[in-house]
């Protein structure tokens, strides 16, 4: 199970020297982004196959293994520093631009300035406001980011556990879901009985927990790369008693407007990066029809629409595959 981790540099190293007579892997994410190691190729050739052998599509699964979902897109903007740092470490992205060959550690850093941008707490205070007043703020999960708040100089999933407390006095206990976390499966217990309303985490609820009482789940870092929120998604939609549906709740970050009339090509490809997984989560939610126009109801502040960023998307996915196969 989650074969995908054959993919890491130390398996691949370890496992020269073993031999298998019979072998079957299982992932819901088997292709890594960022593929530095010749990681996707080793795991195909591992098992001998250019393609899975067998697929079963989530939208397959949902209704039958996996309950429906509602997504719901909130919105904040880069301030002018955190444009700035953005710019620096998209310059550094590219070891050597005509390989393409892309530098993660800029990768990563880059996408630290999203997970990490400042008016993602305001965005959270509106969304946890909303999930108050329909009363249904119970059962849920918040994935933040890593690293320290800047201002506070403490790790940024604590700041956000002391917003939430700041803003819900005695309304909303929450706890954290951490590597160093004792007594977890207490925890979860708590979580389940609805003692605990929110659990903060970072990674920890990425892969192998599975807490199926999760009906809300708050992406306020959920990243360009496709593992974690997929990964992420699949924890809220677990079957569980009578829950008859999830709700996801996804902070997505844009330029702020001045920004994009000012430098609208990078702009563009910074919504661009954000839109990969929100096509992803649009595509077979319940409510998409809903979601794709509180969509529009931003974009349209910057000229541009869901279906223009989904064809872009689309365009660059086609001169991707082109490029690829010459």
């Amino acid at each position: 199970d989650e074969a995908h981790n054959m993919g890491a540099v130390g398996f691949m190293n370890n496992n020269k020297n073993i031999q298998y007579d019979k072998r079957i892997g299982l992932s819901a994410t088997p292709l890594r982004d960022w593929d530095e190691e010749g990681s996707n190729e080793y795991i195909y050739d591992f098992f001998k196959i250019s393609s899975p052998t067998f697929e079963f599509k989530m939208e397959q699964a949902i209704g039958k293994f996996l309950c429906e979902y509602n997504y719901y897109p909130y919105f904040s903007e880069l301030n002018d520093e955190e444009w700035k740092e953005y710019k620096y470490w998209t310059s550094k992205l590219f070891v050597n631009p005509d390989e393409k060959k892309i530098n993660t550690s800029a990768a990563l850093k880059r996408q630290q300035v999203i997970d990490k941008n400042n008016s993602k707490n305001k965005t959270l205070i509106s969304i946890v406001k909303h999930m108050v007043s329909k009363s249904d703020y119970k059962h849920t999960l918040i994935y933040c980011p890593k690293g320290e708040d800047d201002e506070n100089q403490k790790r940024i999933i604590y700041r956000i556990g002391e917003i939430i407390k700041e803003n819900f006095k005695g309304k909303i206990n929450g706890q954290f879901f951490l590597g160093e976390t004792k007594d977890r499966e207490l925890l979860i217990e708590d979580f389940t009985n609805g003692h605990v309303d929110f659990m903060y985490a970072i990674k920890c609820l990425d892969e192998g927990v599975n807490i199926p009482v999760t009906k809300n789940a708050i992406f306020i870092a959920s990243g360009k790369n496709k593992r974690e929120y997929i990964q992420r998604r699949g924890r809220v939609l677990r079957k569980y008693k009578h829950k008859t549906h999830s709700n996801i709740f996804d902070i997505i970050v844009l330029p702020s407007l001045d920004t994009f009339k000012e430098d609208q090509n990078m702009s563009i490809n910074l919504i661009k990066n954000e839109f990969s997984r929100i096509l992803e989560f649009i595509n077979i939610s319940m409510n998409s029809n809903e979601s794709i126009k509180m969509i529009d109801q931003k974009l349209i502040e910057y000229n541009l629409s869901y279906s223009l960023i989904k064809h872009k998307i689309q365009e660059d996915e086609k001169r991707y595959f082109v490029e690829k196969s010459d």
